[in-house]
């Protein structure tokens, strides 16, 4: 090494002195033949010197451009001289720097040398194999340094004279064997020692980078399960993809969504990421040959037109519905269901839909179909379809509100009909009034229990006794009671039976006083008197009649009549 910088030295040393002289002008050189052979000799070097032409012609067109002065062949020589110094002066700094034992060491003689490794034998003899070992150290005897120091178990101090010696793999199996994994770690992985440096960070558990290694040196399997065991899992599925593992590469993408999850907030929607790795995931089952398993991705990462697609692919219409319906596409949600056999909640999807674009009529159609009549006759009803509204209620058995819509669309005996079966007799009752079906009608105010009236309809149609028998279910606790008794007494009258009417009237009346309650029965009663000639308790009747209300009907005249056969 010495010999071959000193070789480099004076031939840089000559080529630089050479093309300086290149640049002496001869003529200069001539003038001063006197000095002899000193002057010969210059004048002939130099000229050949200058004969030596640039071998750039046109680079020195360009400098004279410029501006420059023409180079010569004597700058190249000069240039050349300087660069072969300047790299002696680099390889001898270079060489000072990184071994500093070595040149300490060159210093010593054979003699001492020979000297200090007898003193360095001697010791170790004597079990001091720290002071052998420096002691061959300081002589540039580094193999048995090394080996004294670790028959000393000072590994790392060996470690360390390899490392001076630039000798890092040896140095790094010496940290490694002396437990110092991190150095060695750091020395095998700069030396691309890959799977040795993997093994040192494994054993300071440090997992990602240890797959890393692994990575580097091509062993892509253990890279990927080093960076799942450090929970790396992107690069793990990112390795595992470059050996085809596609399903392992799926389930680690599955960690990360999952990871992603639970980072976002609950009241947000996922974010791109999550819906690009769901993406991600399903892809990669699929080339695994399991894509049904990706259908869960895409469900937690809300894709759900892509989760429809693929639950269409895969047969499972249940799963692509319920999709469908969460993209918001109703109408290929009720395909899906129709396709799976749940016609009536296809019908709801399609009705919702059409609800939500203000399509009543089709809506209300989609629910009548598959029979959910009680909403399909809201929606006509809302629609203004009263007649179709009536249809789907009388279905549902919805007759207050089939009759209700009847009445609205002005088919009064359908409506009347209706109430009936819904148990509203009285309702029922004026549509057949309005019809002018009076029986009917009477008929449903005793249904009813609204016997007064009842009477007063079976009046109108000469159906007397029909009458009658109303009125005989009203009791003393009802409002209408002495108004029934007296039209109850007037029938019997009317039919020349005033004894049954007095009987009626007196059992009515008991020991009441006359109020203006029961005035009515007192004047029945007074009547049916008059019919069976009792003048002297009629004429009574009449005055105390008069006596409560001097205007009531005709008791009036009615008294004179009766006075008149008793004068």
């Amino acid at each position: 090494m010495n010999g071959s910088r000193i070789l480099f030295s004076v031939a840089g040393t000559g080529i630089l002195l050479a093309g300086a002289l290149g640049r002496v002008p001869i003529r200069w050189l001539e003038e001063h033949k006197d000095w002899g052979v000193l002057s010969s000799l210059p004048v002939s070097l130099a000229a050949s010197v200058q004969g030596f032409e640039w071998p750039f012609p046109q680079w020195s067109a360009n400098l004279v451009k410029l501006g420059l002065p023409e180079p010569a062949g004597s700058d190249m020589l000069i240039g050349l001289g300087v660069a072969l110094l300047g790299g002696v002066i680099l390889s001898r700094r270079r060489v000072n720097q990184s071994t500093p034992a070595t040149t300490r060491a060159g210093g010593v003689d054979r003699k001492a040398r020979r000297r200090s490794r007898q003193q360095a034998r001697a010791l170790a003899r004597r079990g001091e194999l720290e002071a052998a070992a420096e002691l061959c150290w300081e002589v540039g005897e580094f193999d048995s340094a090394v080996t004294h120091f670790v028959e000393a178990d000072l590994t790392v101090r060996a470690a360390d004279v390899r490392h001076d010696q630039e000798l890092y793999v040896e140095a790094a199996l010496l940290l490694a064997q002396a437990g110092e994994y991190d150095r060695a770690a750091v020395l095998f992985s700069q030396e691309k020692e890959w799977t040795q440096a993997a093994g040192c960070y494994e054993k300071i558990g440090r997992l990602g980078q240890a797959a890393e290694m692994h990575e580097k040196g091509g062993q892509l399997q253990a890279a990927a399960e080093g960076y799942e065991r450090a929970e790396f899992f992107t690069e793990a599925a990112r390795v595992w993809v470059l050996v085809e593992g596609w399903e392992k590469a799926a389930l680690c993408l599955e960690r990360v969504l999952a990871e992603n999850q639970l980072k976002s907030q609950p009241d947000l929607a996922p974010s791109q990421t999550s819906q690009d790795l769901a993406r991600r995931i399903v892809e990669l089952y699929g080339r695994s040959g399991d894509a049904a398993r990706g259908l869960a991705a895409l469900e937690k990462a809300e894709c759900w037109r892509e989760a429809a697609e693929l639950a269409l692919s895969l047969g499972d219409d249940e799963m692509a519905a319920r999709a469908f319906q969460n993209a918001g596409d109703a109408v290929r949600s009720a395909e899906a269901l129709q396709r799976a056999g749940d016609e009536k909640n296809a019908a709801r999807q399609l009705a919702d839909h059409h609800r939500d674009r203000e399509e009543l009529d089709l809506a209300a159609q989609c629910l009548e179909e598959v029979g959910d009549y009680a909403e399909a006759g809201d929606l006509y009803r809302q629609k203004g379809a009263f007649d179709r509204a009536a249809s789907c209620y009388r279905h549902q058995g919805d007759w207050s509100s089939a009759a209700e819509m009847y009445t609205l669309e002005g088919d009064g005996a359908s409506a009347a009909d209706c109430y009936e079966k819904a148990g509203a007799f009285e309702q029922a009752a004026e549509c057949y009034s309005r019809l002018e079906r009076e029986d009917r009608a009477a008929e449903n105010l005793e249904r009813a229990g609204l016997y007064l009236r009842s009477a007063r309809a079976f009046c109108s149609i000469q159906r007397e006794e029909e009458a009658v028998a109303a009125l005989q279910k009203l009791t003393s606790q009802d409002l209408e009671f002495m108004e029934g008794s007296a039209l109850l007494a007037e029938l019997f009258c009317a039919r020349n039976q005033p004894e049954l009417a007095i009987h009626a009237l007196e059992a009515a009346i008991g020991e009441a006083e006359i109020d203006r309650a029961n005035l009515v029965a007192f004047y029945a009663l007074a009547c049916a008197l008059e019919l069976s000639e009792d003048w002297l308790r009629c004429a009574e009747l009449y005055e105390r009649i008069l006596s409560l209300d001097i205007t009531y009907t005709d008791v009036a005249p009615r008294l004179a009549k009766v006075r008149g056969p008793e004068l």
